[in-house]
C-alpha cells in the first residue's frame, strides 16, 4: 500500500482518498496541512467554512482548532518570510505569496466559522441550519438532562412497569442481587439501545421446562430413586451451605415432577431457588475418588435430570441472558416515553437527519454548503453515519475533496454502537489508488517502534487481528520511524510476569495484585522519576474498579496518582449535587433553591413542612461560615453536618465511594482556586459551571491512571499496560469471537500510547478457562504458558526485555520534603519575642518588643513554659480547639470525651502534652465570669460565634478576627483567648498584672477595635440600642487560669471611652 505524503507539493490532495492511520502516524498533523493546502492550491479557492471536519469528541474538536489555528498561523510566518525550511508544498508559493497569505489571514479572520464537529453535533447544525427544507423540528437535549431523565425512567420500569408474568421472581431477585445498588443497576441498561429484537431470547423458560418434562419415558421409578441416592450420597463430597436434607427434598420434588410430568409455576420457583444444586451435588467433578462408578436402579432419572433439566434451569438463571431481555424491554419503554416527552437524544438526531436525507431540498442545500469533507476516526462509525455521508456527499460532484481516515487496529468502541465492519463496507467504495496509508511513527522512540513491530508481526502472534464476521484477519504492517538518538541501556518494551498462586474467580486475584503487580509497578515508577515527570507515565487498568485498587495502594504508599473518571469531573453527578447545595447555601431564604438541596444526593431528605424551617436553619447557619471564615471551614462543616442521623460524609461515603471521592476533588479545586483568588458567591457558582472544567493543575504532578479505552487518542512517556491481563466475562458464549477481536484491539491501543517505554504485565494460570473469559493478553498468547514457554516465546524477539516477579513489600515512599523532621521550639527561653497574629499589631507602636522573664522557680502555675511549648504554634492550637468546641456542633461542648475528641483531631505533634491542654481548655470552659457564677459551659452551644471576620476602618482599612462572640441573656460579649507567657507565678497573672501587659500591648486598642466592629454588625440586625445589648469584653490568659481562684488570669471591663479617645492617647494611628 502507498504512503500519502501530504507534505510533498506533487501528492494530489483533492478527489477520494481513504487513509489508514496506525497509531503514532500523526493523523491530526496531517488533517492541519490538508487543510492550508484545500485553502491554497485550488484556482477558485476555498474557504474555510466550506470545508467540513467531522471527528469523534468533543476533546478531539477543541485540540483540533487549536492545531489547524497554529498550522495557518505559521504558514503565514512561513511565507512572509520565504522561510527555506518550510514545507514542501509552500515553497511554490513564495514567488506569488500576496494571494496566498491574503487566503489564508482570511481563513484565520474567520476561524470562528470553522466548520468542525462531532457526527451529532454537524447532525444537530445541518437540521437547524435547513429545518424548513428538513421539516424536522426539534431540540436536542442536554446530554446531562437526557441522561437524568434516562436514570428515571430505567427506575420507573423496574418499580412499577417491569413484566412480571414474563420474568420469573426468583430469575429477577438474582439479577437484582447482583446488582444491589443504582449505580451497578443503572450501569447496566444506560446502552440499552445496542440490543437488538434479534438479540433476545424467548425468556418462558416454565413452558420451555414442560416441554422437556414430556420427554421423559419412565413409569413406577421413585423408589429406585431415593434408594440409588441413599447410595450414591456417600462418594460425593459435602456443597457448601447445603444440608442433606436439602438435597433430599430438591429430589422429591423433581420425581414428582417427573412422575406427573408437569410443572407449575410454583414448583418452577422452588427449582430456581435452590438453583437445582442437587446436580451440582452429584457432578463427576464432586466426586471423592473421579474414577468412582456405582451400579444403579434408575440410571435413566439421572442421566435425562443432567442433560434436560439441569442445563434448562442453568439457562433460566443466566444473568447475562436476563440482561439482554430486560435491555431490549426497556428500550421500547424508554423509546416510548421520550418520543412523548419529546426528548432527544444525540442518537436519535442520526436518525432524524437520516430522515430528513430523503428531502431532495434538504440534501440539495446539504451538499451546496460544502465542498471538502473530512472524516476523522472512521473506524468509530456506525452504518446511518457511513450512510448520511455516503448519502449526502461520496458521489456528489461538487465535492472537491472527500476524505475518510482511521484505523481498525483501534476500533474499541461496540458499546457505543461502533461497527468496524462499516469501515470494511466503505473501503470497498474506492478505488485502489485512493487508497493508502501514514506509514511512519512519530509518536514513539524508534527502539519501542522496533519493539512494537516485532510483537505485532506475523512471525510473533500471525493473524492476531481477526475478523469473525468477515473470516478474514487485518493484516499489521511495520512502522517506519524517524531517527533518534538511543538514550539508555532499557529496552523499548519490558514484560513483568507473576504466577497466580491463588484460588480464585477474578484474574489477576487481589493477591497477584497487591503483593506483586502493584509494588513492582510503584518501585518502577520512583526509579523513572527522577528522569520523566509523574504526569508522563500512565497506568492503564481494565475499569474503575482497578483503578480504585491501584489508587489506593498507592496512596498507601505516598505515591501521588490521579484516576480520570468517564466524565469529566464538571460533569459528575458529585458537582450537580454540590452546584445545588451551594446554591441554597448562598440564597438561604429562597425556599425553592433548599428543596432542590433537600431532594439532591447530599440530603435526600423529603420536603416536610417540618423539614423545611429545620433546613432553612442549617443553610443559615453555613451561610455564616461560608461568609466569615474560609472556603476550608465551610467544606469541614458542611461534611460533619447531620442531615437526619448522619452527617454528610457518612452519608455519601456509605451511599457511593466514588461520589465521596469527587467530592472530595471539587473541594481541593475550590481551596486551590482559592488561594489565588478571592472567591465571591458568583464566582463560586461560576466555578462550578466553568472554571471546574479547566482546573487541572491540581494533579499536573500525578500519574495517570486511566482506562484503555479513556487512553486512546493520549500519550505518555511511559505507560504500564496493567488492564490487559484481566479477566472479563462477555454476555454469552455465543458472541465471544467478536468480544475477542475487540480485546486485541484494546491491547493494542494500551500498547501504542508510549513514547518511550512500555510495560506489558503477563499472568502465569494453569487453570482451564471458557474462550469467552479470557484476558487479551491470554488472547494474543494464544495457550496457555509455563515459565519456560514464556521464555521460549518472548526469546524468539527483539527490542524486548522480561523478569519473572516474586511477592515483595514496600517502604512507604518518601520526598526529601517530607523526610525533614521539624525540631520543636525548647520548652523555656530567658527572653520571649511575643508573635502576634492580629492585625491591629500591624499598628502598633510597640510591636516586637522584648519582655525580660526572670527565671524563678516554679510554684502554682500549671501550664509553664515547661508543660506547654511557647510561641505562636501552641496558641493556633488552642484557638483552634476552641473554635472546633464552640462551633455549634456539639451540644454538650464542655463534656470531656468531647473535649478530648477535638484535641486528638487538632493536636498532631506528639511532644504536645494532651492532658495539660484537656485541663486548661476544661477550666476555661468552667470559670465563673458572672456575678451568679455561671460561666461559659452554661451557655448554649448555638449562642457562641467563632472566629468572627470584620473590614474595620475610616480612611484606611482593617481586616480582623474576633475570637469569640457570645450571647448570654439577652446581651453579647466579645472574648480573646490568650496564651502570653508572662511569669509562672500566681501574680504574674492577677488584675494589675493583666492590666499593665494589656496597655504594654496594646490589647485595650484592640478591644475598642473589636466592639466597634460588632457594633456596626448588630446594627443590620438589632433594633436596640447598642449600649442596650453590649455586655462587655473579656481576655482570658489561658496560662494563669487556676483551680481554685476563678479569677485569676481573667481580665473583664467594658469600655466606657469613645473610640477616639482611645485614638488620642496613641501617636501616629490612622484608622
Amino acid at each position: 500500500m502507498k504512503a500519502f505524503d501530504f507534505l510533498n507539493k506533487d501528492t494530489e490532495i483533492f478527489g477520494k482518498h481513504f487513509i489508514k492511520a496506525s497509531a503514532g502516524t500523526g493523523k491530526t498533523f496531517a488533517i492541519e496541512h490538508i487543510l492550508v493546502r484545500l485553502i491554497i492550491e485550488k484556482k477558485y479557492p476555498l474557504f474555510l467554512d466550506q470545508i467540513l471536519i467531522v471527528t469523534f469528541t468533543n476533546a478531539a474538536i477543541r485540540d483540533l482548532k487549536i492545531r489547524i489555528r497554529k498550522t495557518i498561523e505559521k504558514s503565514i510566518y512561513d511565507l512572509e518570510n520565504e522561510n527555506i525550511d518550510a514545507f514542501d508544498y509552500l515553497k511554490p508559493y513564495f514567488k506569488k505569496k500576496e494571494k496566498t497569505l491574503a487566503l489564508l489571514n482570511l481563513a484565520l479572520d474567520s476561524f470562528e466559522q470553522a466548520q468542525i464537529f462531532t457526527i451529532h453535533s454537524f447532525c444537530y447544525f445541518a437540521l437547524k441550519t435547513f429545518f424548513f427544507e428538513g421539516k424536522e423540528i426539534f431540540n436536542l437535549t442536554d446530554e446531562i438532562f437526557y441522561q437524568k431523565n434516562l436514570e428515571v425512567l430505567i427506575m420507573d420500569y423496574f418499580q412499577y412497569f417491569i413484566d412480571l408474568k414474563k420474568y420469573n421472581f426468583e430469575q429477577f431477585f438474582l439479577f437484582l442481587k447482583k446488582h444491589n445498588k443504582k449505580r451497578s443497576l443503572l450501569e447496566n441498561f444506560e446502552n440499552f439501545s445496542i440490543f437488538k429484537k434479534k438479540d433476545i431470547f424467548q425468556f418462558n423458560f416454565l413452558k420451555k421446562f414442560n416441554k422437556e418434562l414430556l420427554k421423559f419415558k419412565k413409569k413406577n421409578f421413585s423408589a429406585d430413586v431415593f434408594k440409588d441416592f441413599d447410595n450414591l450420597e456417600k462418594f460425593y463430597k459435602k456443597i457448601k451451605n447445603v444440608e442433606s436434607i436439602d438435597l433430599k427434598k430438591q429430589l422429591k420434588l423433581f420425581v414428582n415432577i417427573l412422575e406427573k410430568k408437569k410443572c407449575n409455576k410454583k414448583e418452577f420457583e422452588e427449582i430456581l431457588k435452590t438453583k437445582a444444586t442437587l446436580f451440582q451435588f452429584l457432578s463427576d467433578s464432586n466426586k471423592k475418588k473421579k474414577n468412582f462408578s456405582q451400579k444403579l436402579l434408575c440410571p435413566y432419572f439421572f442421566e435425562f435430570s443432567k442433560k434436560n433439566i439441569y442445563a434448562l434451569i442453568q439457562k433460566s438463571l443466566d444473568i447475562n441472558l436476563m440482561k439482554k431481555n430486560l435491555s431490549y424491554d426497556i428500550s421500547v419503554w424508554i423509546k416510548k416515553n421520550l418520543k412523548e416527552e419529546d426528548i432527544f437524544n444525540p442518537d436519535h438526531v442520526l436518525i432524524k437527519i437520516d430522515k430528513a436525507l430523503d428531502n431532495k431540498s434538504f440534501i440539495k442545500n446539504l451538499k451546496d454548503r460544502y465542498r471538502a469533507i473530512i472524516i476523522d476516526e472512521f473506524q468509530d462509525t456506525d452504518p446511518i453515519q457511513w450512510n448520511i455521508f455516503k448519502k449526502t456527499f461520496f458521489n456528489c460532484k461538487a465535492i472537491e475533496a472527500f476524505y475518510l481516515i482511521g484505523d481498525p487496529k483501534q476500533s474499541i468502541y461496540s458499546f457505543r454502537n461502533a461497527d468496524l465492519y462499516t469501515y470494511f463496507k466503505a473501503l470497498k467504495s474506492f478505488d485502489a489508488s485512493s487508497i493508502s496509508c501514514l506509514d511512519t511513527n512519530f509518536r514513539s522512540h524508534p527502539k519501542l517502534v522496533k519493539a512494537l513491530n516485532n510483537i505485532f508481526s506475523e512471525e510473533f502472534s500471525s493473524n492476531w487481528l481477526k475478523l469473525p464476521k468477515l473470516e478474514k484477519n487485518i493484516k499489521y504492517t511495520p512502522l517506519n520511524f524517524v531517527d533518534k538518538k538511543e538514550s539508555g541501556k532499557e529496552k523499548g518494551i519490558h514484560f513483568f510476569i507473576g504466577k497466580e498462586s491463588v484460588k480464585t474467580k477474578r484474574v489477576p486475584s487481589s493477591y497477584l495484585e497487591e503483593e506483586v503487580f502493584f509494588p513492582y509497578i510503584a518501585k518502577e515508577i520512583f526509579k523513572i522519576k527522577e528522569n520523566i515527570k509523574s504526569k508522563e507515565i500512565a497506568i492503564l487498568v481494565k475499569d474503575r474498579y482497578q483503578a480504585n485498587r491501584i489508587k489506593r495502594f498507592f496512596k498507601k504508599n505516598n505515591l501521588k496518582a490521579f484516576s480520570k473518571g468517564a466524565l469529566s469531573l464538571s460533569e459528575s453527578h458529585a458537582a450537580k449535587a454540590f452546584s445545588e447545595i451551594l446554591s441554597a447555601v448562598i440564597y438561604p431564604k429562597d425556599i425553592n433553591k433548599i428543596k432542590i438541596a433537600m431532594l439532591g444526593e447530599y440530603i435526600s431528605s423529603d420536603l416536610r413542612e417540618e423539614n423545611i424551617e429545620e433546613m432553612v436553619l442549617k443553610f443559615c447557619y453555613l451561610n455564616t461560615i461560608l461568609k466569615e471564615k474560609n472556603l476550608s471551614s465551610f467544606f469541614r462543616e458542611f461534611l460533619n453536618t447531620k442531615w437526619g442521623n448522619e452527617s454528610v460524609s457518612e452519608r455519601i461515603i456509605k451511599k457511593d465511594l466514588f461520589f465521596y471521592f469527587d467530592t472530595i476533588q471539587i473541594m481541593e479545586l475550590f481551596l486551590e482556586e482559592e488561594n489565588k483568588n478571592r472567591l465571591t458567591n458568583n464566582k463560586i457558582l461560576n466555578f462550578l459551571k466553568e472554571d471546574l472544567k479547566k482546573s487541572s493543575s491540581f494533579f499536573d504532578d500525578a500519574v495517570q491512571i486511566l482506562t484503555i479505552h479513556m487512553s486512546k487518542g493520549l500519550e505518555f512517556d511511559v505507560v504500564f499496560a496493567l488492564g490487559v491481563i484481566c479477566r472479563t466475562i462477555n454476555s454469552t458464549e455465543e458472541d465471544y469471537e467478536e468480544a475477542n477481536s475487540e480485546k486485541l484491539r484494546q491491547l493494542y491501543v494500551a500498547a501504542t500510547r508510549a513514547r518511550k517505554r512500555l510495560y506489558i504485565p503477563i499472568v502465569i494460570d494453569k487453570k482451564e478457562i471458557p474462550l469467552h473469559m479470557v484476558s487479551p493478553m491470554e488472547l494474543f498468547l494464544k495457550k496457555r504458558l509455563d515459565e519456560k514457554g514464556i521464555i521460549e516465546k518472548l526469546e524468539k524477539l527483539g527490542g524486548i526485555s522480561y523478569e519473572f516477579l516474586s511477592p515483595s513489600k514496600i517502604k512507604p515512599f518518601f520526598t526529601e520534603e517530607s523526610s525533614l523532621k521539624l525540631k520543636y521550639p525548647l520548652s523555656f527561653k530567658l527572653y520571649e519575642k511575643e508573635n502576634h497574629i492580629y492585625s491591629f499589631s500591624s499598628i502598633s507602636e510597640n510591636r516586637g518588643k522584648r519582655r525580660t522573664i526572670l527565671k524563678e522557680k516554679r510554684e502554682e502555675i500549671l501550664f509553664s513554659s515547661e508543660n506547654l511549648p511557647l510561641g505562636k504554634e501552641i496558641g493556633s492550637i488552642v484557638h483552634e480547639i476552641f473554635e472546633k468546641l464552640l462551633s455549634g456542633r456539639y451540644e454538650n461542648f464542655f463534656d470531656e470525651k468531647i473535649i478530648e475528641e477535638v484535641i486528638e483531631e487538632v493536636v498532631i505533634k506528639g511532644d504536645i502534652k494532651k492532658n495539660i491542654l484537656k485541663i486548661m481548655v476544661k477550666r476555661a470552659l468552667f470559670c465563673a465570669l458572672f456575678e451568679d457564677g455561671s460561666a461559659i459551659k452554661d451557655i448554649l452551644h448555638y449562642n457562641f460565634f467563632t472566629e468572627m471576620e470584620f473590614f474595620f476602618g475610616r480612611e484606611n482599612y482593617m481586616k480582623g478576627f474576633i475570637d469569640l462572640i457570645f450571647f448570654h441573656k439577652g446581651k453579647y460579649y466579645i472574648l480573646d483567648w490568650k496564651t502570653n507567657y508572662l511569669g509562672e507565678k500566681k501574680r504574674d497573672y492577677n488584675r494589675e498584672s493583666l492590666k499593665r501587659f494589656m496597655e504594654e500591648q496594646k490589647y485595650f486598642l484592640q478591644a475598642f477595635i473589636y466592639k466597634e466592629a460588632l457594633e456596626n454588625f448588630l446594627k443590620t440586625i438589632e433594633k436596640k440600642d447598642f449600649k442596650d445589648i453590649f455586655g462587655g469584653i473579656y481576655y482570658i490568659f489561658l496560662r494563669g487560669l487556676l483551680e481554685d481562684d476563678y479569677t485569676n488570669g481573667i481580665y473583664y471591663f467594658y469600655p466606657e471611652n469613645s473610640f477616639k479617645d482611645i485614638l488620642c492617647k496613641e501617636k501616629n494611628l490612622i484608622i
